[in-house]
């Protein structure tokens, strides 16, 4: 093996083991390599800088990743995503894209990616094998043992998050800071093949605290062929009940008011910052660019993608998320937590260089820049001078608390003045706008008008599989399920929020039958079995497992088994 540098340089020379690699993938004729430094091939290292100077410069192992799902697409999709969080509070694997030639043939362009192992976590932390426990998914064992998580996420259950003391005990478990980072991350991407996919979760031994290490994105971003939309809201997807242990914790976490004015806060400042529009379309252009020269040669090869406007026009499909999403999400987050809108800051007039917003460092912002932050939601604003005083010019759209967090209620405009004794510190004005929220429940295979709301000019669904948005302002309802409409202005923004649920309304004297699940949402540790008259059946062991349904009228009979192994079921 022989890699190259951009200068023409050989950066290594040896013998190395190569597998292949991926999961799903492998069936492609492009596949995924993982290369193998062992002594029996002659060195045990890869000694050079593969993701550049400021990075390490020794692997066990390195990867030739094909892209993923994103193969014969963009060739570059999760490595651009990871790419936007790879400063925060967690890992990412590093990427550059590489020129492969296989006996002295193009094989085209992949990446050079970084591996979770116990290589990995020991150049990357300096923690010995026997000391890192290293799970997936539902926390299946890659290193060490699943114990301490499998006792974390039954104690978790039992805890009142909104008592210090339980806050305190979980932070002492869970690195809080990387959890909100990787789930607000894989939210804003919609990676829809998680949480119940690609999650892995790591920690040192004995009293490390447990954190969430990125991978896998290539699901996000509007990946075609999949829900992944701008408009496809991940909040719920990240927090749905029926899927169990794949949402428990982030639920969890959420039932805290303090994390979730966390989670909030955090979410919209990302949203002005690492996700804006433009800094996201500039970061795509750029790693566009970068492989561009090698994309004619790649198609030649593999004719996949099948031309350079089809891999251009997969590219454009990222630059559409990129300039639609933090708007989507927005109206995704106020609907989740129940929140009234949101408002633009400004800053008017700053004086100092070491403040903070929603706990974020904002050193770097500057006069006339601004952002959306969320109502309801007190927002921190924090100095390094303790003698700062606020005050705001009106309190019915923006008002002060006690520790200067500045909370956003009605509509409206009002300028906020931190002071230090005669010093003016810093300005901001606050413009707030409202949206108009409601939930709906429609029939399945139905049609009907959309609402003639004021200054709504067009209505879009963000789930055409369960409720299609026609142009004569019309929807057909397609299959169960839940979609939001939303009403979009002259200017393209968001002013209504309709989350609608598609239901099927059953004739009096239905039977509802256990294997119904577009019916029935079941949440909690459920199992399936076979009923005597061969359906599916459910049965749950866990406490505080339940079955939920809609229906119209005036009750219901359930059937169940009444005997002392099966115990007693209540009907709310």
């Amino acid at each position: 093996m022989q890699m190259f540098e951009t200068d023409n340089e050989i950066a290594l020379s040896q013998h190395a083991g190569i597998r292949i690699h991926g999961g799903a993938s492998r069936a492609l004729d492009r596949k995924s390599l993982r290369f193998y430094a062992r002594s029996d091939y002659g060195e045990n290292r890869f000694r050079h800088e593969l993701f550049g100077e400021e990075e390490r410069d020794i692997f066990n192992r390195f990867i030739l990743r094909n892209s993923g799902q994103d193969w014969n697409r963009t060739l570059f999709r999760d490595a651009m995503m990871q790419s936007l969080v790879e400063d925060l509070n967690m890992e990412t694997q590093l990427s550059r894209p590489a020129k492969l030639y296989m006996n002295g043939e193009n094989w085209g362009v992949f990446n050079i990616r970084e591996r979770y192992d116990h290589h990995y976590f020991r150049f990357a932390h300096d923690i010995n094998q026997e000391d890192l426990d290293l799970l997936e998914n539902n926390a299946e064992v890659v290193e060490g043992t699943d114990r301490e998580y499998r006792q974390l996420v039954h104690t978790m259950a039992s805890l009142d998050l909104n008592d210090p003391e339980a806050i305190n005990h979980l932070d002492g478990e869970i690195d809080l800071d990387n959890f909100l980072d990787y789930h607000i991350s894989q939210i804003y991407f919609d990676n829809i093949d998680w949480p119940n996919n690609n999650v892995n979760i790591w920690r040192e031994r004995p009293n490390g605290q447990w954190r969430w290490a990125m991978f896998d994105t290539d699901f996000g971003f509007a990946l075609p062929t999949t829900e992944s939309s701008s408009m496809h809201n991940a909040m719920d997807h990240a927090t749905n009940q029926s899927v169990g242990w794949s949402t428990f914790m982030l639920r969890k976490v959420l039932e805290s008011e303090d994390m979730q004015t966390e989670f909030i806060n955090r979410f919209a400042h990302y949203l002005n910052t690492r996700f804006e529009e433009e800094h996201v379309v500039q970061r795509i252009d750029d790693m566009q660019a970068e492989i561009a020269p090698e994309i004619p040669g790649h198609i030649e090869k593999w004719n996949e993608p099948e031309s350079i406007e089809e891999w251009e026009y997969q590219v454009e499909i990222l630059r559409e998320f990129a300039m639609e999403r933090p708007a989507y999400n927005r109206a995704h987050i106020a609907n989740h937590f129940d929140l009234d809108g949101t408002s633009e800051l400004t800053i008017d007039n700053i004086e100092t260089s070491n403040w903070s917003i929603a706990t974020q460092d904002a050193s770097s912002l500057q006069e006339g820049w601004s952002g959306e932050y969320f109502t309801n939601t007190p927002i921190a604003f924090d100095f390094d001078d303790d003698q700062i005083e606020a005050v705001s010019t009106n309190d019915d759209v923006a008002s002060i608390n006690d520790d200067l967090s500045v909370e956003l209620h009605n509509p409206g405009e009002a300028s906020v003045t931190f002071r230090s004794g005669d010093q003016e510190v810093l300005t901001v004005t606050f413009n707030t706008r409202h949206f108009n929220q409601e939930e709906h429940f429609i029939e399945v295979d139905s049609n009907g008008e959309l609402p003639q709301s004021e200054g709504v000019e067009h209505w879009v669904s963000s789930n055409d599989r369960h409720i299609t948005v026609h142009e004569d302002e019309t929807y057909t309802s397609n299959q169960l399920g839940t979609a939001t409409l939303f009403g979009l202005n002259e200017m393209n923004d968001i002013v209504e929020i309709h989350h609608t649920h598609v239901v099927d309304i059953a004739e009096p004297g239905s039977t509802i039958l256990a294997d119904q699940e577009e019916v029935i949402d079941y949440i909690g540790g459920w199992s399936t079995g076979e009923s005597s008259g061969g359906h599916l059946s459910r049965h749950a062991r866990e406490v505080n497992a339940s079955a939920e349904f809609t229906f119209t009228g005036t009750g219901f009979r359930w059937f169940g088994i009444p005997d002392e192994a099966h115990g007693r079921q209540t009907s709310i």
